[in-house]
């Protein structure tokens, strides 16, 4: 599989190779495969643990295509996907839980009043249409190491999402009487938690990220590149509940010019 895909990109970078026309439309081609950033949000609801600090992780390859409007300047846009994962702690019993966000528990029993609803992973997938420039403070074509900054504004469309709620029990066990909790699944607390998640999705979000890095590039017609970038949402995230995400993290950019 590993082997096609390779195959599969020197196909495509031979084909616009040979086809000049789109030479004037493009100068070159680059590919992120690794894209990893810290997730970090701010929560937006009482249901959420008081200073815990919603977070995760995103995973982000791109296939950008680059136009060069000056010698120092670039401009791009492409398609990516995006694969996010972030948890949030909640450690609600079910009885607080049901009144802060109206689920209609209201027949629980005393064996279920000790069930805590401890928090919520999600893990979404996005397809994404970044509209960016590239900028560098010497001359792009020069064979050397070069300083590069960027930014760009990226569009991103929800594809899938999953969501996890984890439900436990506060038991008391050994000598002492040692308070600890143990999952409790395949619940309707679960489900009910879960659908309640769920319906806050936002189907589309736009981020701004900005970053800096250096690009490398040798006698030939391919450069590589590293760049720390960071990325703010322009909008609420989870409706009624997360809000002013932020990502950090490193890419890596393979670069291919047709000059």
């Amino acid at each position: 599989m590993k082997g096609l895909r390779i195959l599969i990109l020197i196909s495509f970078l031979s084909f616009f190779q040979k086809n000049k026309s789109f030479g004037q439309i493009i100068d070159g081609i680059t590919l992120i495969p690794l894209n990893a950033q810290l997730v970090l949000s701010e929560s937006n609801n009482e249901i959420f643990e008081k200073g815990k600090t919603p977070y995760g992780a995103s995973i982000h390859p791109q296939l950008l295509l680059h136009k060069k409007l000056t010698s120092y300047l670039d401009i791009f846009t492409g398609v990516g996907y995006s694969n996010n994962s972030e948890l949030a702690k909640i450690r609600k019993d079910v009885s607080t839980f049901s009144d802060l966000t109206n689920i209609g528990w209201n027949n629980i029993s005393n064996e279920d009043s000790s069930y805590q609803v401890k928090s919520i992973n999600y893990i979404d997938q996005y397809f994404t249409v970044p509209i960016g420039l590239r900028y560098y403070p010497t001359l792009k074509n020069e064979k050397a190491v070069k300083i590069v900054l960027s930014s760009k504004l990226e569009f991103s469309f929800l594809i899938d999402s999953k969501v996890d709620v984890d439900i436990v029990d506060r038991v008391e066990s050994g000598f002492f009487r040692i308070a600890t909790t143990e999952p409790v699944l395949n619940t309707q607390y679960e489900r009910d938690a879960e659908a309640y998640f769920a319906n806050r999705n936002e189907k589309f979000l736009l981020n701004f990220q900005f970053g800096v890095g250096y690009e490398w590039r040798s006698k030939g017609h391919f450069s590589l590149g590293h760049e720390l970038v960071m990325n703010t949402f322009l909008k609420e995230h989870k409706t009624g509940l997360l809000k002013e995400k932020v990502m950090i993290g490193m890419e890596l950019r393979i670069v291919y010019h047709f000059d």
